[in-house]
């Protein structure tokens, strides 16, 4: 995807569109959910807080739907968790 060529807002773009096309697509939320979260890191490790937080906030909500979608994704349920003690951590700070 276009993070990996350094372009992560287009990548959660591109994803979105994937979302509109098939909304019941759990593993869709949580690939736009894992670019948000590496995303927010990113931003966070560049010193932009807000950034971080607003995407980490992002990626809690795709994972939510996905587990949803697909109550017995561990891979979501995983990564919520990941996200959300990243997200504590930060505002910790």
């Amino acid at each position: 995807m276009k993070f990996g060529l350094g372009d992560p807002e287009q990548a959660i773009l591109d994803f979105s569109k994937m979302i509109q096309l098939d909304p019941d697509n759990a593993n869709i939320y949580n690939n736009r959910g894992m670019m948000r979260f590496r995303f927010g890191a990113s931003e966070f490790s560049r010193g932009n807080a807000d950034k971080a937080r607003e995407l980490y906030e992002a990626a809690i909500e795709d994972y939510t739907q996905a587990i949803r979608l697909n109550p017995k994704d561990a891979e979501a349920q995983s990564n919520l968790g990941a996200v959300k003690s990243a997200l504590a951590a930060m505002l910790k700070q």
